[in-house]
């Protein structure tokens, strides 16, 4: 039989920093790429920002005006109408360098929201797609390229 010891289970629970490039418009005096630092949330930390931007509402049938039931309690429908926001929350709470909710850069882009100075700091949507894509590869969440999902959306819209 195996070892059974439970030690091995039992590991150091300090923050893990991955450095990755920063996108190729971000570089330093002599021309080099910047390093981001992306710290690997935990599973805990990726589902508390979900369940914060998560919204339940009554479900109810669109023929009788009635909400549903299900074994003589209301039934609740997920709205994900906020999970964009939830995965934005996630990268500003993951880059280490450079910090969104740093007060330098909020003080420099002139804003409250962590979120916002993010938008702000990568301006063009191939450089926050850059960064998101980044993000979340090494968060162990990513879906395949950002850019890719978005239009499988669209097409599905339609």
């Amino acid at each position: 039989m195996a070892n059974r010891d439970l030690k091995w289970f039992m590991r150091d629970q300090t923050d893990e920093i991955v450095e990755a490039p920063a996108p190729p418009s971000f570089v330093d005096d002599q021309g080099k790429p910047i390093m981001m630092q992306i710290k690997k949330l935990s599973v805990g930390e990726i589902q508390a920002i979900n369940k914060k931007y998560r919204r339940e509402a009554l479900g109810i049938d669109p023929k009788t005006k009635r909400p549903y039931t299900w074994n003589g309690r209301f039934a609740l429908k997920t709205d994900e109408s906020d999970y964009e926001r939830a995965a934005y929350v996630m990268v500003t709470e993951a880059l280490v360098y450079p910090d969104p909710k740093s007060k330098e850069l909020r003080d420099f882009y002139g804003c409250v929201d962590n979120v916002e100075v993010l938008f702000k700091m990568f301006r063009t949507q191939d450089e926050l797609t850059y960064v998101f894509d980044k993000v979340t590869e090494v968060l162990g969440i990513s879906g395949g390229d950002a850019g890719e999902t978005q239009e499988l959306i669209e097409e599905a819209k339609n």
